[in-house]
């Protein structure tokens, strides 16, 4: 994704198929690449290499949406965990009711 490679991917009972559905949803590409079946699966594989300039322009969309997103930006991701590991500690050196934490944007 980070290339610019569009991703197809059926969720299932996997870790790993449901990363790759997570971080098209970050990505905002969800709806162009996450199938929820083999037959769909199979479907839109063929279309894309069939239908000329298919692929092109979804490599694209996942280029632009990857320029704009959060997910490929470092120095977000860090300030993220950064707070998220100050929020844990703070929550275990006061001796506070654990509780969720959120990451915020």
């Amino acid at each position: 994704l980070y290339a610019g490679l569009p991703v197809i991917t059926r969720p299932g009972q996997t870790f790993a198929s449901r990363v790759a559905a997570s971080l098209l949803t970050a990505l905002g590409a969800v709806n162009h690449t996450c199938v929820r079946s083999e037959e769909d699966f199979s479907a839109l594989a063929i279309a894309l290499s069939k239908r000329d300039g298919a692929l092109e322009a979804l490599r694209g969309k996942v280029e632009t949406l990857g320029r704009d997103s959060l997910l490929f930006k470092q120095e977000h991701w860090v300030a993220s965990w950064d707070r998220l590991l100050c929020q844990l500690w703070e929550l275990r050196a006061f001796n506070l009711t654990p509780r969720p934490v959120v990451a915020t944007r």
